[in-house]
C-alpha cells in the first residue's frame, strides 16, 4: 500500500481513537448509581437506572471500536494492514476509507466464499 494512504489512516485512527477515549472518559464521569435513599421516585428511579445502562452499553462498544482500532495501527505498523484474516487477500482502500479498523474484506464479511 501507498505510504501516502498508510499515512491517512494512520491519522483518522489515531483522531478516532483520542474521540473515543474523551467520550468515554465523559461517559464514566456521569454513570453513578442510583441510590435507593434518593426520594425521586420510582418510575424516575427506573428512568436514571435505563439511563444508566444505556451509558455504560454506549461505553462498552466504544471500547471495542478502540480495541479494534488499536489492532489496526498495530497492523499498520508490522506491515500487514489492508490484508484480510480470513482470505490473506487486500482489503479495498475504500473499503478501508470507510472503515479505517476493517480487518476483512468485504466478501468475508459478507459471508461469500474466498476469491
Amino acid at each position: 500500500m501507498a505510504e501516502t494512504f498508510l499515512d491517512e489512516m494512520r491519522e483518522r485512527l489515531q483522531s478516532r481513537a483520542a474521540e473515543l477515549r474523551d467520550t468515554i472518559a465523559r461517559i464514566e464521569g456521569t454513570v453513578a448509581p442510583v441510590s435507593p435513599n434518593n426520594a425521586i421516585g420510582r418510575l424516575t428511579r427506573l428512568d436514571a437506572m435505563q439511563a444508566t445502562s444505556m451509558r455504560r452499553a454506549v461505553a462498552h462498544d466504544h471500547d471495542i471500536e478502540l480495541q479494534n482500532i488499536g489492532r489496526a495501527l498495530k497492523a499498520i505498523a508490522g506491515g500487514e494492514y489492508g490484508i484480510c484474516r480470513r482470505c490473506k487477500e487486500d482489503i479495498t482502500q475504500a473499503r478501508l476509507r470507510a472503515k479505517p479498523e476493517a480487518f476483512l474484506c468485504v466478501a468475508c464479511t459478507s459471508g461469500s466464499p474466498s476469491r
